[in-house]
């Protein structure tokens, strides 16, 4: 087998990440780091479908592949038809991939219900590379070493970087990166003073916080003065919005109202964003915006917290890997006075150096 450092530079060079939209973003700091190292490389992404839009005309990638694995979709249809969605992608993205005749994959993601390994065997890609641990990893080439204990994914992202000869130099650009060819605006004008993103959504439901909680801090915000605007999809997070901002004066609700490019510029030009563990978490600590996040299992936070010294993850005082699993009402323990004390210290001007 070829050491990695021994690999040419690829002329055409396949990143694979299946799972959700805040692991698309986090896999987004790879891009500028391939492109400084192989300026001439062309580069394709493989994706669920549902996270197309992160990297859909994207300056960084040159094409994209959907593969919808059925485990991972979380779309409101039947076991049945996500297996038919599944297989159907997987005919489309062999085909789509054996195409571009890629010198080079590599699979960005651990877990192995959103691997790739399975299909990549299929494309005939000669060098294949995956994180350690996965069950399919037997269907690769070449298998890294990656850190779940003490490390961030996109710091595990980096040693897979270094392993496939990547100069030290080029890690200075390594930064979520959400940049397109194309322009998207907003369908209505920003408020003029400073305003909180509110998204009180999250991908699994057992991770919600008590609505209860989120009427008293949204109270406590409401006193702050500054435009509160709601973030949700679906029919259950907006009833749910619905019911914790009915006491407020003028809450701005866009639930279900933005296409994913839409939110780059309202979280962009958010004073703060309040929200749990979900995409929009991702998406401000890609955008440098202050947020502040309610985790209840600190279980993730170590290689999933938004990668940002702006974003601030509020979660229990357990320890991380317990020696049981926490039960997902551990997010109630977090009380609404800790997050508005957080959000409050977020909104404060900056002290001027003396």
């Amino acid at each position: 087998m070829i050491p990695l450092t021994e690999i040419n530079i690829p002329s055409r060079l396949l990143l694979c990440n299946g799972a959700h939209l805040g692991d698309l973003i986090i896999s987004t700091a790879v891009l500028p780091v391939l492109k400084k190292a192989f300026p001439n490389t062309k580069i394709g992404f493989l994706v669920g479908s549902w996270a197309l839009p992160v990297v859909q005309n994207h300056t960084m990638v040159d094409w994209v592949h959907c593969l919808d694995h059925p485990h991972i979709n979380h779309r409101p249809i039947s076991q049945a038809k996500k297996k038919k969605q599944g297989h159907e992608t997987w005919i489309q993205a062999i085909k789509g991939i054996r195409e571009k005749e890629y010198d080079l994959a590599l699979d960005l993601y651990y877990f192995y219900k959103a691997n790739s390994g399975s299909l990549l065997a299929e494309t005939e890609i000669p060098i294949r590379c995956c994180f350690w641990g996965s069950p399919s990893h037997y269907h690769f080439t070449h298998r890294l070493f990656w850190d779940f204990l003490d490390l961030h994914m996109v710091e595990n992202h980096r040693m897979m970087m270094e392993k496939i000869g990547i100069p030290k130099s080029a890690f200075s650009s390594m930064k979520m990166t959400l940049e397109y060819k194309d322009n998207v605006s907003l369908p209505f004008k920003l408020p003029e003073q400073p305003y909180i993103v509110v998204h009180p959504g999250v991908g699994d439901w057992r991770r919600q916080w008590k609505s209860s909680y989120w009427k008293k801090l949204l109270h406590q915000l409401e006193q702050l003065d500054h435009p509160l605007i709601f973030l949700g999809r679906g029919k259950k997070e907006r009833a749910f919005i619905s019911e914790i901002t009915q006491e407020l004066s003028s809450p701005t609700i866009l639930c279900d109202q933005l296409s994913w490019r839409e939110l780059i510029p309202l979280i962009e030009n958010a004073h703060c964003l309040v929200g749990l563990e979900s995409m929009c978490g991702h998406l401000a600590a890609a955008l440098n915006t202050p947020a502040v996040l309610i985790y209840g299992r600190p279980e993730p936070i170590l290689y999933w917290r938004p990668y940002s010294p702006s974003c601030h993850v509020i979660t229990t005082d357990s320890l991380p890997f317990p020696e049981k699993p926490l039960p997902y009402d551990e997010i109630h323990k977090i009380k609404p006075e800790t997050v508005f004390l957080k959000t409050a210290e977020l909104l404060q001007p900056p002290v001027s150096a003396r």
